[in-house]
């Protein structure tokens, strides 16, 4: 049976929108992205979430002002990505540090 499961990496700050997770029927990828959601509600932050069957929706995470930075069905690549996104984060973040 093929995998229907599929995930994105979802960024934003503030509050999490938990009725995305309702909306979308979907759920934390793990224990470090579901505790996530509640922390840093000031950081901007990066959390994976995944789904069984169907496409997330963009949009409506947009309205949320939340956004999906990118989806797959390959849960590696979410992982990588999200890595990346945050490399990449903190990288702007040191370099702000350093131009004050």
């Amino acid at each position: 049976m093929p995998n229907t499961t599929t995930f994105a990496v979802v960024a934003g700050s503030g509050e999490f929108p938990f009725d995305m997770l309702r909306y979308e029927c979907c759920y934390p990828l793990d224990c470090t992205d579901a505790k996530q959601l509640e922390e840093d509600k000031f950081d901007y932050r990066f959390v994976i979430v995944a789904r069984d069957g169907g496409e997330f929706h963009l949009e409506r995470w947009k309205s949320f002002t939340w956004r999906v930075v990118g989806h797959s069905k390959d849960k590696t690549a979410i992982e990588l990505l999200k890595v990346s996104c945050i490399q990449e984060l903190n990288e702007k973040k040191k370099e702000a540090a350093d131009a004050k």
